[in-house]
């Protein structure tokens, strides 16, 4: 039997596919939200709503920006809210972002 052998792709691409396919489960079976955050639209289901509040609410304009340009340029960009939750912001091929709530370690 022959095998084939693929090198392995780097942790950081496995846990963002982990973390995609994580989202598409959850989102089969939730209620989706979407709403503009400082003009960027952003998808959620309810389970990221207190993320979706800091980012909108405790985040200034600027701050948010960065978060938002991060995600766009990388795909994704995680932080950290006043109560220590941590939250992804995945951006999306057709413009959007999508915020999920990681599950923290």
């Amino acid at each position: 039997m022959v095998k084939f052998h693929r090198p392995k792709p780097q942790q950081k691409k496995l846990d963002l596919n982990h973390n995609l396919l994580q989202l598409k489960a959850k989102l089969k079976n939730m209620a989706i939200k979407r709403e503009t955050i400082h003009g960027f639209w952003v998808t959620f289901d309810e389970e990221a709503r207190e993320g979706v509040r800091y980012l909108r609410d405790d985040l200034q304009y600027k701050e948010a920006k960065t978060l938002f340009d991060a995600a766009h340029l990388t795909g994704s960009a995680e932080f950290e809210d006043d109560y220590d939750r941590d939250w992804t912001l995945i951006y999306n091929r057709d413009g959007t972002y999508t915020l999920i709530r990681r599950q923290q370690e």
